[in-house]
Formats: structure tokens, sequence, C-alpha cells
């Protein structure tokens, strides 16, 4: 995405970026979007790139992978309900989630792609831009929504490698349940990882640090439903967690390095 934009960042350095954007997400209560300012951070400390620029490939990352999370969901939604028996309550709340999401990202698109600015139209709708201080970044969040624009409307090679890309992590999470789920000794199928994968992230949609508690209380109810059992769902939630553990404290390392950095620059700032 940032070479698109004439940006060739290393490799490392983005990873270690976006793992701390995943770990500042897991343990704050943002409904796992709250490490993305993280990222815009630490970039805009690291890089030369302009500050709208760097948000906007952001943006771009996070709407095509909620895109293609968003498409593996409604893939799970429908096999859940061609495959087993749901109570009304149940298909209703699946029903509109799927809804739900699939207006706000048709919204995203068809403001993005005519150039009319997905955000600046959710300000406009609920009178934000009343604020001055939304008044004052009015402009770049302008150009930002243009950045972001001019990506989907003319990178679309990059956009197909990416979203492939978005569906690769996808395949290899599945495949990784599945695997998990054997060590247990259970030889669930394909289609039963890609249903405990794609309806667990109805647990990040309530902003609690971590989904403590409701990740726990999804699987369970996932594992019901697939006839495994409740006790095997919280037991595998509690391998994931600690997985995510080791993968959250590693990120915190990292930011607590790009931290120091970051404190150190604007130390220096001030004498200045």
């Amino acid at each position: 995405i940032l070479k698109t934009q004439g940006y060739n960042i290393s490799f490392i350095k983005l990873f270690f970026i976006k793992l701390v954007g995943y770990s500042v997400s897991y343990i704050i209560p943002s409904a796992n979007l709250g490490g993305e300012p993280a990222r815009v951070i630490i970039l805009k400390k690291e890089s030369d790139i302009p500050l709208t620029k760097n948000i906007a490939s952001v943006i771009v990352d996070k709407s095509l992978e909620l895109t293609v999370g968003f498409l593996f969901l409604l893939l799970a939604v429908f096999l859940l309900l061609i495959s087993y028996t749901l109570s009304r309550n149940t298909i209703a709340i699946l029903l509109f989630a799927v809804g739900f999401f699939l207006i706000m990202l048709y919204l995203f698109y068809t403001k993005t792609l005519s150039n009319k600015g997905f955000f600046s139209s959710i300000i406009k709708f609920f009178r934000i831009d009343r604020i001055i201080y939304i008044q004052n970044i009015k402009k770049d969040i302008e150009k930002t929504e243009e950045q972001v624009s001019r990506f989907f409307r003319k990178q679309k090679k990059a956009s197909l490698i990416t979203i492939t890309l978005s569906v690769i992590m996808q395949i290899i999470l599945v495949i990784n349940y599945k695997l998990i789920l054997s060590f247990l000794g259970y030889n669930i199928t394909i289609t039963q990882a890609l249903l405990i994968l794609s309806l667990s992230s109805f647990a990040y949609l309530i902003p609690i640090p971590g989904a403590i508690g409701t990740y726990e209380l999804t699987m369970a109810v996932i594992f019901t439903l697939l006839g495994i059992g409740a006790e095997t769902g919280v037991a595998f939630s509690l391998i994931l967690r600690c997985l995510n553990i080791v993968i959250v404290s590693i990120g915190m390392i990292f930011l607590s390095h790009f931290g120091i950095k970051l404190t150190k620059a604007v130390i220096q700032n001030k004498k200045n």
C-alpha cells in the first residue's frame, strides 16, 4: 500500500509497527480498532511519510482486512444457517449483525469510489462539523480521504494483491484452529474451523480489553452449536488467549522501544 504512494519502508520495521498496533488493539477497550492510531504515530516518527498519506495507508489496510473478514463471516453465517438448527433469536442476531456490516461496507466503498469521503459524510450527517476541532482538521480529513479514494480507484493491481494476502491470512488462521483442536483430540472439518474463526469475531464487538469474558462465552456458545461442547470451547479460547498474550507481550516490548524514541524526540523538540 505504501509502495503505491512512492514509499519503500523496510518489511521488518512495518512488521513491528503492525505488531504494536495489534497489541494496543488487544489490551485497550476499542472493539479491536484502537491500535491504528498507534501505528500512525510510530510510522510518522519512523519515516518521512506525510501524515495524510500515513493515515490513508492505515485506513486502506484496515478496510481491506475488515472486508475480507466480513466475506468469511458471510460465508460462515450461510454455512451455519444451512447446516445447523438455530433459534429464531440467534438467526435474528446473526442477520442483524451481517446486515449492519454490509451497510457500513457498502457506504464506505460507494463514498470512497465516488470520492465523496466516507468520514466526511458521517461528520456531516451527525453534524459533528460544528465542533471547532473538526473544523480545524477538515482539510486534513479531506486530503486523507482523497488518498484512500485514489488507491481504490487507480491501484487495482495493488488492491487485488492486498486482498489476496488478507484471504491467505484468514485461511492460515482456519488451518491453525483445526490443528490446535486436533491436538486436543477433536478432528473438526475445515468448515467447522471456519465457523469458529469467523463467528468468534462477534466477541470483539463489545469494547472490553482483550474481549475478556466475552471471548470465552462466545467460544462456548459456538462450540455448543457445533456439538463439540462448551467446555472445549472455553479450553480452546484459553489456549488462544495464552498465544495472544505472548504476541502482545512482544508487541509491548517494541512499543516501549518506539515510545522511548518518541519521548526523546519530544524532549529534543522542546529543547530546540
